[in-house]
């Protein structure tokens, strides 16, 4: 690939990166980012239905596909969780056009994070370079961590398309100074906040790259700049501020576990980010062989190491005001997640989802620096092992049963080992039912129980008027059970436990 790695110029006759005049995309850098987005689109829309809807994924897509009322959509996000509402408006929209199906849901995350993967590039380009702006949108394609979330029907994909997208309107309105663009940059970090609530992490690290670089070079800070971030975060506090967001917010915070044992956890959480932004989250990585753990473990910590002292090089060198973008964008979904996982003792890494993009910019600049010196054999010794640990993150990922997403798929193949002719599965009326009618193929009849009533006399009162045959069991799926006294009365039971499930298995002979 020849692509023109012309940098802009000062009037030092030096790169000035972010706010240079942006390059103009040549005919070959255009053909290569297109087909990187085709190759970022396969990677998210390969296997979408290998693993059915977890349990999270099933709550979404029930509200959004079938809400009682607009206004009912609209409150849904701080009414159960602590999430802005306007994800789950788009996915409704999205919906009513698709038609209400798991991989309906599932497909316009996979459109945003496929959207992401060219918008990464333009947005670097201006900052670090043609060749390694395309570099780091191919680290992006094949990102495990990133594909995990742009197969999943949730806000993440979506949030992090406008975090990249706020940051280019950014970039462009330091360089044109035009009020059109400055609108756009409101207008796309507005949209970020509102899609989930690390999409804040945007105000954050664009906040301290104004800041940063007002300190640094003694230059006028932009109001426009600092109305757009305050007018984003006004529009996030009109959400925030809602009673209902505290009632939800007090409810995490009354966890059981302290905020000193989340302080405590940080350290692990931290550090399995540093090999999350290369491999991704997969329940099953202990699973994988040791040799693989091990190399996992060294590279990981090594590759960071080894991006921290480019980002040293860089802040010295001609692209320092890129090396203060990116580190600030880090440091404020830094600032985010450790406030989340401390404040509400969370323990996913999802919640440093933002810190994706900038991390992936400076670790193609370290591989491309150790190309271009004259340790070009350690990188490319870098570039091999990077390629064969995410190849084995991501066959683990689309092929391995160990990796099921927390839960419906893992469920379903224990129905599939254990289930008869005559059985039945209850489902808790509160959760949408498609899982494992949709993912379990077989004669089993599903039915529904009243979340408002005792589950025990809904049993019964079924099992009278439908009685199973001889032999026959029935297998009820408890959503964050509290205990199991309210069933274990009713037959024999055996249990196994899921994230967030509990699957029991009860023969009726004791119910006659």
């Amino acid at each position: 690939m020849s692509s023109q790695e012309t940098e802009p110029q000062s009037g030092g006759g030096e790169p000035s990166g972010v706010l240079s005049d942006a390059t103009w995309l040549d005919r070959q850098w255009l053909w290569a980012l297109v087909g990187l987005s085709v190759l970022g689109l396969l990677l998210r829309a390969f296997l979408l239905d290998g693993q059915s809807l977890w349990l999270d994924e099933g709550y979404t897509l029930r509200h959004a596909g079938h809400p009682a009322s607009f206004g009912d959509l609209v409150q849904f996000g701080p009414q159960e969780s602590p999430s802005p509402p306007l994800y789950y408006v788009l996915l409704h929209l999205w919906l009513r056009v698709t038609g209400v199906t798991p991989m309906a849901g599932r497909a316009f995350s996979v459109v945003c994070g496929s959207l992401t993967v060219p918008a990464f590039a333009v947005l670097l380009r201006p900052l670090i370079g043609a060749r390694t702006a395309l570099s780091s949108s191919l680290l992006l394609a094949v990102s495990p961590l990133h594909i995990y979330y742009s197969q999943e029907t949730r806000p993440y994909a979506p949030m992090l398309l406008f975090f990249i997208l706020s940051t280019h309107c950014l970039s462009r309105a330091l360089q044109t100074r035009r009020a059109g663009t400055w609108f756009l940059h409101w207008l796309t970090t507005t949209v970020c906040v509102y899609m989930h609530y690390t999409g804040g992490a945007v105000i954050l690290g664009q906040g301290l790259y104004l800041l940063v670089s007002w300190r640094a070079d003694k230059r006028p800070i932009p109001r426009a700049g600092i109305g757009c971030l305050a007018g984003a975060a006004g529009a996030a506090a009109a959400w925030a501020l809602g009673p209902r967001f505290f009632s939800t917010m007090g409810t995490l915070l009354g966890s059981d576990e302290s905020p000193a044992a989340a302080v405590a956890r940080l350290p692990w959480v931290l550090l399995r980010l540093v090999w999350d932004v290369q491999f991704g989250y997969f329940p099953g990585l202990g699973q994988a062989p040791l040799a693989a753990l091990v190399t996992l473990l060294v590279f990981s910590p090594a590759l960071f190491v080894l991006s921290l002292l480019t980002w040293r090089r860089l802040l010295a060198g001609p692209h320092k005001d890129a090396a203060r973008l990116l580190v600030s964008l880090i440091v404020g979904a830094l600032v985010v997640g450790i406030g989340i996982v401390v404040g509400t003792a969370f323990r996913d890494t999802r919640y440093f989802l933002s810190v994706l993009p900038a991390a992936l910019a400076i670790e193609s600049l370290a591989i491309r620096d150790l190309w271009r010196s004259r340790l070009r054999p350690v990188g490319v010794a870098t570039g091999l092992v990077l390629a064969a640990l995410t190849t084995m993150s991501l066959w683990g990922y689309y092929f391995n049963p160990q990796c099921a997403r927390s839960d419906w798929r893992s469920l379903a193949a224990v129905l599939d080992e254990g289930i008869e002719s005559g059985d039945e599965v209850v489902l808790p009326a509160y959760y949408y039912d498609a899982p494992l009618q949709t993912y379990y193929a077989r004669d089993t009849q599903i039915f529904a129980l009243d979340p408002a009533r005792e589950r025990s006399p809904q049993i019964r009162d079924h099992f009278r008027q439908c009685p199973l045959p001889p032999g026959g069991s029935y297998w009820v799926v408890e959503v964050d059970p509290k205990d199991a006294t309210d069933l274990a009365e009713l037959g024999e039971v055996t249990a196994r436990d899921f994230h967030r499930l509990r699957l029991v298995r009860l023969r009726p002979s004791a119910m006659r």
